[in-house]
């Protein structure tokens, strides 16, 4: 797996320094600070790559959002959020794998995409939630020593689970409040700034699959994103649809097989006319033939009716399943913490 991120980021790195946004050649007009502010990007950009080799993914992470500072590229945001989750910082690898799946959008490759919201799903049963609130003005967020955010918080502070975090609120070059936060798995803990600074549990929602958090854990309450609970109109529609056009191919059969039958009896009965056994205007060669008639053309109706609705159901089918996928990588970019440095 670490072989297989090192050559990824080697890759990433050659697109990047051949990228016409940092390329001589491309641009004939920049100016000397413009060459410097590129050419200081393309080795903070090589300086995390080899960091990031030797393993070093703290300095890795430093290396790449100053490329990112730098020469702004949202695909840049992978090699941090790769850099992050190896140095087991979960809550930031997170939020940076959401940016990159944001701000790429449709141009994020469909491999690339299955491969990141596969480590997303996978981050987020490794994190926690914090909760501010109250804002003192001005003041930041730091968590572990870095900062995460400045109050008014836009969204709640995902950090690694399991694990004391130091939170510390500064205003100005004042520390007004610390503390030491655990926040178990899924679960979330809140911090209540005024007079007394508490940290303020939720009532627990308490399921099957609500993780199981230690008695010393200020953590009661399971975070669940806006868009767990999917609705699934097509797909529902798609399998009444189909079910009808199941329904009316079969009645369709089974008119085309009555129609058969009669039309074995109508052949029996006409083959005695002509040998004179049945008189030429036999009422029930008539009736056979009106049968006939009838029979075929049900059966014709009902098979387009099946035909239009199996062909509905196909498509309503196949709209939920793209919208599906859709809601997915939305879901997978909900609640992102917007950083504001």
């Amino acid at each position: 797996m670490m072989r297989r991120n090192i050559i990824i980021f080697l890759c990433l790195s050659f697109v990047f320094v051949l990228s016409p946004r940092l390329s001589h050649g491309d641009e004939q007009n920049k100016d000397d600070a413009s060459l410097e502010v590129s050419e200081r990007a393309k080795e903070s950009f090589t300086r995390g790559n080899v960091l990031f080799g030797e393993k070093k993914y703290t300095e890795a992470s430093e290396a790449f959002r100053e490329a990112v500072q730098l020469m702004p590229s949202w695909k840049l945001y992978y090699n941090i959020a790769q850099s992050e989750a190896a140095a087991k910082r979960f809550g930031i690898a997170l939020e940076y794998f959401e940016k990159y799946m944001t701000e790429g959008g449709d141009d994020v490759p469909e491999e690339r995409l299955e491969e990141v919201l596969k480590e997303v799903r996978r981050l987020r049963m490794m994190v926690g939630s914090i909760k501010i609130y109250g804002d003192p003005g001005e003041s930041r967020v730091m968590v572990d020593g870095i900062m995460r955010a400045r109050l008014p918080l836009a969204a709640e502070l995902r950090v690694s689970a399991g694990i004391s975090h130091k939170i510390e609120i500064i205003q100005g070059d004042k520390v007004v409040y610390s503390q030491n936060i655990t926040v178990g798995s899924g679960n979330k803990a809140e911090i209540s700034l005024g007079d007394e600074d508490t940290v303020k549990p939720e009532p627990a929602l308490i399921s099957e699959d609500t993780p199981d958090v230690a008695a010393s854990e200020p953590v009661t309450s399971v975070y669940a994103s806006p868009l767990a609970k999917k609705k699934k109109p097509l797909l529902v529609a798609g399998s009444i649809f189909g079910a009808v056009g199941i329904s009316a191919g079969g009645v369709a059969l089974g008119f085309l097989i009555a129609s058969n039958n009669k039309y074995d009896e109508f052949s029996l009965r006409n083959d005695k006319i002509e040998m004179g056994e049945i008189a030429p205007d036999d009422s029930i060669v008539r009736e056979l033939k009106d049968d006939i008639a009838t029979y075929d053309k049900v059966a014709l109706s009902m098979a387009i009716t099946s035909g239009v609705m199996l062909a509905t159901a196909i498509t309503l089918i196949v709209l939920h399943a793209t919208k599906n996928k859709k809601i997915e990588r939305l879901e997978a970019s909900a609640g992102g913490l917007t950083v504001r440095f």
